[in-house]
């Protein structure tokens, strides 16, 4: 906000301890503000959220209540966090809002899900334009310029001459104009012919920035055939390529977040450009690893340099794992012996400026490689894998450190997982663990592939998986492997992986798992239904 307070939307329904669902606001400091009554909050995922001039709040995502009243997916919150009685949508949008833009007479852009065909009852293709009520535009007709698979808008972004730049998974077609993933619109929904999306344009743009001089950013898995750099362009203002951007050859993988997460592009107040991703190395091979920032021009900020990143085991090492800190610092871990060749057996944390953070201190690391990383709102820090040993002590493919890199003793494991790995790890509201991977048992009780464990480190014995994860394809005697552990908003547990079967039910690859580890029987409950392959990210609207 205009005075540093910090708003935060997301699938949470807790924030330091403190009850609060979906959206808050945060002092400067970090700490919630107890000024920001958000009651019960929003009845389900905050994607996206604006700030009026007027301090009131625009967001959206996959609610449909908020604070127990009807709001479906597109809301305005008072500057105190209460809900905005006045901005009346009516039946509002009939998919999830990703972009949210206001213009400056305060009419509202709203851009999104491929679901998104209307609002409040009136056709309306993944784009709309919003009165200061909260009514629908009429003024403002896209019909049905946007097509595609699949189409979504990601991002929207008004020009100072008030029309409208849509990033995202989409084809418009107009005459003979042509634009893919990008275009822009006139204040009327046409579609403005003076603006063309580079030749060769493909792939998604998740995000995009408007430099003061009108030239566009944008980043994601987008491609132009004209130019051979990956992951970040700079257009000029009728959707040429901006031959003054050099950016070499690119990122030699893509700029943003890992699996379906995408990171944003970030201007700072220098004029400076902050990327990050999970690429190797940026602009003509000079190593970068996974993080940099570049200058205006799109050439390398020497100030901000991850050097080599990870290297070791083989010739630049693994990253499996991160978690971003609080205060910005990153942990990362995966498999390899050095970080910008500094030893740093399968952990480290950089700095904000790309530096080994030397004050986190852990000794000989880890025995083998590491999985999964969660970080507690106390700042401890949560570590899975395939190790036996963290700094020369016995502890068996889970273990949590404290905030300096230690090794926190209160949290005691037992025997650990006695075989296999610890590839998911996800905390719950109340504080307790839930794991997955191909472990058989945890400590010595029977627990395959999945268990919850309690913020001691004991087995919560009140979670029980029977026989678990089984089954893979290849073996009817090995466990199945469970990669990802994701919690849904009303607690039931989604876990995928390579299984054909759960706790002896067949079970393809997905299931879902009630809050007490039996099987939700609701969810898949054909034994044809699943995947052929495994499952290795899930994302919960």
């Amino acid at each position: 906000q205009s005075d540093g307070k910090i708003l935060i939307g997301g699938a949470f329904t807790t924030y330091n301890g403190t009850t609060i669902n979906r959206i808050a606001r945060l002092n400067t400091n970090g700490s919630l503000d107890p000024d920001f009554n958000v009651g019960t909050g929003a009845g389900s995922t905050v994607s996206s959220i604006a700030v009026q001039s007027d301090g009131k709040i625009l967001i959206g995502g996959a609610f449909t209540t908020y604070n127990g009243t009807a709001r479906n997916e597109f809301a305005r919150l008072n500057s105190n966090g209460t809900l905005d009685t006045g901005f009346n949508i009516g039946t509002g949008p009939n998919g999830m809002p990703y972009a949210i833009a206001i213009q400056s007479d305060g009419k509202i852009i709203i851009g999104g899900y491929y679901s998104f065909t209307s609002y409040n009852g009136v056709a309306r293709k993944q784009i709309a334009r919003v009165n200061t009520d909260g009514s629908l535009d009429l003024s403002f007709d896209p019909g049905s310029l946007i097509t595609g698979n699949f189409p979504m808008i990601y991002s929207a972004v008004i020009q100072t001459d008030g029309k409208i730049l849509i990033g995202g998974y989409f084809t418009i077609s107009s005459g003979s104009t042509t634009n893919v993933s990008i275009a822009r619109i006139n204040s009327d929904g046409t579609l403005d012919s003076t603006f063309n999306s580079p030749a060769g344009m493909g792939g998604t743009i998740a995000s995009m920035a408007l430099q003061s001089d009108g030239k566009i950013l944008f980043n994601g898995v987008a491609g132009i055939t004209s130019n051979t750099a990956k992951g970040i362009f700079r257009i000029n203002t009728d959707g040429t390529l901006d031959p003054s951007f050099n950016q070499g050859t690119g990122a030699n993988n893509v700029i943003g977040g890992l699996s379906s997460t995408y990171a944003p592009v970030v201007i700072q107040s220098n004029g400076k450009i902050l990327l990050g991703g999970i690429f190797r190395n940026y602009y003509s091979s000079s190593p970068r690893g996974s993080v940099t920032g570049i200058n205006l021009d799109g050439t390398l900020n020497t100030n901000f340099n991850s050097g080599a990143g990870t290297s070791g085991y083989n010739s630049s090492g693994y990253v499996y794992a991160e978690a971003v800190q609080n205060d910005g610092k990153l942990i990362i871990g995966g498999w390899f012996k050095k970080y910008n060749g500094i030893d740093s057996n399968n952990l480290a944390r950089i700095n904000v400026d790309g530096v080994l953070d030397t004050s986190f201190n852990i000794g000989t690391g880890a025995s083998s490689q590491i999985n999964s990383i969660a970080i507690q709102s106390d700042g401890k820090i949560l570590i899975g894998g395939a190790f036996t040993t963290y700094n020369g002590t016995t502890i068996n493919r889970l273990a949590r450190l404290n905030t300096d890199g230690s090794l926190d003793a209160i949290f005691n494991v037992g025997s650990g997982s006695s075989s296999g790995t610890v590839n998911s790890i996800t905390i719950q509201s109340d504080g307790k663990i839930l794991i997955g991977g191909t472990f058989l048992n945890y400590n010595g009780v029977n627990r395959a592939g999945l268990a919850r464990i309690t913020t001691d480190g004991s087995m919560d014995l009140t979670f029980n998986t029977g026989v678990g994860s089984g089954s893979m394809p290849s073996s009817s005697t090995v466990v199945g492997s469970v990669y990802v552990v994701t919690l849904q908003s009303n607690g039931k547990i989604l876990v995928g992986g390579y299984f054909t079967t759960y706790n002896g039910v067949p079970r393809n690859r997905i299931a879902r798992i009630n809050t007490d580890g039996t099987l939700d029987n609701t969810f898949f409950n054909n034994p044809r239904d699943g995947f052929e392959v495994q499952v290795k990210a899930i994302v919960t609207r």
